[in-house]
């Protein structure tokens, strides 16, 4: 072999190894990059996701809400209304109604609930109690507690209005009782009930 031949060997030979030496390096950079990568992707699959927020997050329920209660249980077990000049007391297991735009109240022997400042218009509860109201009443004059009161009865079929009215102490009171449940009555007979209340009002105690 010549010398010229000995020289290409050689550099072919230093050649591959450098080939080689790249080669290696190239692959060794390759793989380290892919394994840093896929162990990124693993520990943020691995993360725990947020929590949902904005429109997919659901408000807390409200708080259910219960009617105003303007009646207040006395000792005797009974409720008690202070209006302008007058305090009334009922049955514990009637409800109260109030009027936004008068002096006004309602009372309903049928249901319990309570509820404050209602525009009132036509009567709404079998009772109501109109303050203020100095119309002549016709009628008997009867003594309830001390109280002078007109008392009227008014019958048609299936149909009957009492009214219990005092002019001198502004309250006019009536009571419907209906055999077919028409509205603002009832179809039982609290007559005497009313007549006990209209006996135990306190005058003189505004609200």
């Amino acid at each position: 072999m010549d010398e010229r031949a000995k020289v290409l060997l050689v550099t072919g030979s230093v050649l591959l190894i450098l080939l080689a030496i790249i080669s290696g390096t190239i692959l060794y950079f390759v793989k380290g990059f892919g394994g840093r990568q896929t162990a990124t992707l693993q520990k943020q699959s691995d993360s725990p996701k947020p929590a949902a927020s904005g429109f997919d997050a659901k408000p807390p329920s409200p708080s259910p809400q219960t009617p105003a209660k303007p009646g207040e249980i006395t000792s005797s077990g009974m409720k008690s209304y202070k209006g302008e000049g007058f305090e009334i007391f009922y049955p514990k297991n009637w409800g109260l109604l109030t009027c936004s735009n008068s002096k006004n109240i309602e009372l309903d022997p049928l249901n319990s609930a309570d509820f404050k400042d209602v525009v009132c218009g036509r009567a709404q509860k079998p009772i109501t109690i109109l303050v203020g109201n100095n119309a002549k009443c016709q009628g008997t004059e009867v003594d309830l507690g001390g109280k002078k009161v007109i008392r009227s009865k008014i019958s048609i079929t299936g149909y009957t209005k009492y009214q219990w009215c005092a002019p001198t102490l502004l309250l006019d009171i009536t009571h419907r009782v209906s055999s077919d449940n028409s509205p603002a009555s009832s179809k039982d007979d609290y007559s005497s009930k009313v007549e006990e209340m209209i006996s135990g009002i306190h005058f003189g105690q505004g609200s």
